[in-house]
C-alpha cells in the first residue's frame, strides 16, 4: 500500500512546489536574457557550477558523502542519469527553446510534465493503465500542435522550433521526476542535488569545450556576472525545493508546479520582455490544465495517487 503524506507533510510540500516554480521561472527568464548575450552552454554550466557552490556551502553539513560513494550502481546510475539528462540536456533545450519563443509558451508545454510523470509510473512503479487518462495525454498533446503551430490544425510546417524543443525537455524532465522519486527513498535532497549540479556542470563545460565556444565574457561583464550568480542561487535553492516536494508530495502532485508556472510566466514575460499570450496559448492552457485536472480527479478516484 502507497504512504500518504501527512497533512503537514503535504502542506511544506506544496509551499515547497509554489517557491521552486517561481525561481525556476526567475531562471528562466535570466536564460533567456543571457542567452542573447552568451554561448547558451556557457549560460547553463555557469548556473549548475555556481549552484554547486550554493548548495555546499549553505548544506554540505547534510550531506553524506559516504553514503553516496557506497551507492549501489543502480543508484548511482540514476544520480548519473539527472545529472546528464535532467540537469544537463533539458535544461540546455529549455534555453534553446526561450531563444526560440516565449516565456510563457515554454511555461504552458511544462505542464504537461504530471501527465507523462503518470505515462512514465505505469511502467516503472506499475500504476494502472487507464485509456481516460491516456486520452487525456492525446488530447493535451493536441494542445501542443496548436500552441506550436499557432492553428487549430496541424500543419507540419508550421511547428515552432521553440515548442519542439521545450516539448522534448518535457519529455525528460517529466522522467526525472520519477527517477527522482526513487533515489529520494534512499537519499535526502541534498545528497540528489548536489551530484547533480556537479554532473551536469561538468558534462556541459566538456561539452562546450569540445565545441571551442568557452565565453569569457561571462567573467569579466559585471551585468552578465551578476546575473549568472542569481542564476546559480535560483538553481540551487529552485531545484532543492523541487526535490523536497517530489519527497514530501505524491509523484502527481509535487508535479503540479508546472501549473503555477503558467501563471508566474505571465507575469514575467509581460513585465521582463513585453510579451503577451495569444488566443492560441490561452486556448493550448486551458486544454492542458483541464486535461490535469480530469486526470488528476480520476486517478484519486482509482487511489492511483
Amino acid at each position: 500500500m502507497k504512504k500518504i503524506p501527512s497533512k503537514n507533510q503535504e502542506t511544506w510540500g506544496i509551499a515547497a512546489m509554489i517557491m521552486a516554480s517561481l525561481f525556476v521561472v526567475g531562471n528562466n527568464a535570466i536564460a533567456k536574457l543571457l542567452a542573447a548575450q552568451i554561448n547558451p552552454l556557457s549560460v547553463i554550466y555557469w548556473r549548475m557550477l555556481l549552484a554547486a557552490g550554493f548548495a555546499w556551502l549553505l548544506f554540505k553539513h547534510k550531506i553524506n558523502w559516504q553514503k553516496i560513494f557506497s551507492a549501489k550502481p543502480s543508484q548511482i546510475f540514476m544520480l548519473f542519469f539527472v545529472g546528464i539528462f535532467n540537469s544537463a540536456i533539458a535544461v540546455f533545450l529549455r534555453v534553446l527553446a526561450l531563444m526560440n519563443t516565449t516565456l510563457l509558451n515554454v511555461s504552458i508545454i511544462h505542464t504537461l510534465i504530471p501527465l507523462l510523470v503518470y505515462l512514465y509510473s505505469i511502467f516503472i512503479f506499475k500504476n494502472k493503465f487507464n485509456l481516460k487518462i491516456i486520452g487525456l495525454i492525446l488530447i493535451s498533446i493536441y494542445a501542443v500542435i496548436i500552441l506550436s503551430t499557432n492553428s487549430l490544425f496541424f500543419q507540419l510546417g508550421k511547428m515552432g522550433k521553440g515548442e519542439l524543443l521545450v516539448a522534448g525537455a518535457t519529455l525528460i524532465t517529466a522522467l526525472g521526476y520519477v527517477v527522482r522519486k526513487i533515489l529520494l527513498k534512499s537519499f535526502n535532497t541534498f545528497e540528489v542535488s548536489l551530484p547533480a549540479f556537479l554532473i551536469s556542470g561538468l558534462t556541459l563545460l566538456v561539452m562546450d569545450g569540445t565545441t571551442n565556444q568557452f565565453d569569457k565574457q561571462a567573467l569579466w561583464d559585471w551585468q552578465t556576472g551578476f546575473l549568472l550568480v542569481l542564476s546559480g542561487f535560483l538553481a540551487c535553492l529552485g531545484i532543492i525545493l523541487t526535490n523536497q516536494s517530489i519527497k514530501q508530495l505524491r509523484s502527481t502532485t509535487a508535479s503540479q508546479g508546472a501549473h503555477v508556472k503558467v501563471i508566474f510566466a505571465f507575469g514575467l514575460g509581460w513585465f521582463v520582455f513585453g510579451e503577451m499570450p495569444t488566443i492560441y496559448s490561452l486556448i493550448a492552457a486551458m486544454i492542458i490544465i483541464g486535461s490535469i485536472y480530469l486526470s488528476n480527479r480520476e486517478q484519486k478516484k482509482l487511489k492511483m495517487i
